[in-house]
């Protein structure tokens, strides 16, 4: 958003990922599909053709590199939580965060307080989502499994409808 901000065209990339499987050809595949998408919208002057300063690209991670592209608006009813937590309220005994159910690296040396003021986080993102997500929106395209392509000005507002097709042309 700070680019958008600037002036800059801005784009921010996440990866849906559904019950803790991040196997490498899963991010391979997101990868493969993200590039694709984001050259789409940089050849076809996206930040140009429609009022968005930002677009928030949400890919998931699959099997195939070939999922649907939906041109979306924001949930209106995101729930943004924090990615990580105190390194103290995550329990590493069995190797497995309790929040997303990935494997830790049994890092018993991380604590909350190092003794030195410094206080240590460990990513632990929640798992999640809204179970009926409205059709059309981000959260509903990575429900469906296919990418979400979110176009947004700076003040995290949707772009009207028609611009939002003028994003759908350049993504054909």
């Amino acid at each position: 958003m700070e680019a958008a901000l600037c002036g800059t065209r801005a784009l921010a990339l996440s990866f849906a990922y559904y019950d803790g499987d991040i196997a490498n050809e899963k991010l391979e595949n997101a990868c493969e599909m993200a590039v694709e998408v984001i050259e789409k919208l940089w050849v076809g002057d996206a930040w140009n053709r429609a009022p968005a300063k930002v677009f928030n690209v949400n890919v998931p991670l699959v099997d195939s590199v070939e999922c649907p592209v939906f041109v979306t608006k924001m949930a209106r009813n995101a729930n943004f939580a924090s990615l990580y937590k105190l390194a103290g309220d995550v329990d590493f005994a069995d190797g497995v965060n309790p929040v997303t159910g990935l494997p830790t690296k049994k890092n018993r040396a991380a604590v909350d307080d190092t003794g030195d003021g410094t206080r240590v986080f460990v990513f632990s993102a929640p798992y999640g989502c809204d179970p009926e997500p409205e059709e059309g929106t981000d959260s509903w395209a990575v429900q469906c499994h296919a990418i979400s392509v979110t176009p947004l000005r700076p003040e995290f507002q949707n772009v009207a409808s028609s611009d939002m097709e003028k994003i759908r042309r350049i993504l054909i």
